[in-house]
């Protein structure tokens, strides 16, 4: 498996909920499932 594989592998499943985002725009750029969830959003 390749290392973006595993990234996403582990991104879209891990119980954590996980925000990326853009210092310049201060806009979330990548969330995962579950950080959606919590914040009530999907993509």
């Amino acid at each position: 498996m390749e290392s973006e594989e595993k990234f996403r592998s582990l991104f879209n499943t891990i119980m954590d909920g996980i925000i990326g985002t853009c210092i310049k725009t201060k806009r979330i750029v990548l969330s995962n499932p579950r950080a959606q969830k919590m914040l009530g959003y999907s993509e």
